[in-house]
């Protein structure tokens, strides 16, 4: 089993109990424009420019694409995201294995992670078996079938509510990445 990935947090304090690592997942339903995230939102990986990095060397051509990542002396072209094995994924954050202690573990975040919930669901149950504490970090915005997907395997569900009045989140402009 496969999902997608944009970024491991190592050493992270604030997603659940404990020292944790978070595993930020791509894609997200919503368009918030207060996103701390927005390379979370597409749920492919993607080309992320950012102009202020961007030495003007002309390796690119004037033209940023995916060809011309690896062509990019400077960083501000990159791949943003990553398809990753659940096995692979373990292996990734078991090496934070002796900071976890008793109370921490890992946390899935996003985007929403909650849009690859078969995968998230795998990797609780192989995160479990290792003794480790689990925990999600979601809008809740996704179907009851997601969440049952997790249930058994999940420690902590951590809600971010965004908004709870829906015209006026439809009506927030969104964030925007190339």
């Amino acid at each position: 089993m496969e999902g997608t990935i944009f970024d491991i947090q190592r050493f992270s304090v604030h997603d659940g109990p404990g020292i944790r690592t978070t595993v930020f997942m791509k894609g997200c339903p919503l368009r918030c424009r207060w996103c701390h995230n927005p390379e979370g939102l597409a749920a492919a990986p993607q080309l992320q420019y950012t102009e202020q990095e961007c030495i003007h060397c002309g390796l690119c051509g004037g033209h940023p694409t995916l060809e011309n990542v690896k062509n990019c002396p400077s960083g501000a072209l990159k791949i943003c995201g990553r398809k990753i094995s659940a096995e692979k994924l373990l292996e990734e954050t078991l090496r934070d294995e002796a900071l976890y202690g008793t109370e921490g573990g890992v946390t899935f975040s996003g985007g929403e992670c909650m849009m690859q919930a078969d995968f998230v669901a795998e990797m609780l149950r192989l995160i479990k078996a290792r003794g480790l504490t689990t925990a999600i970090d979601t809008s809740g915005y996704t179907s009851w079938d997601s969440f049952e997907k997790t249930l058994d395997f999940c420690d902590w569900y951590l809600y971010d509510v965004k908004m709870y009045n829906d015209a006026l989140h439809k009506n927030t402009p969104a964030w925007t990445i190339s």
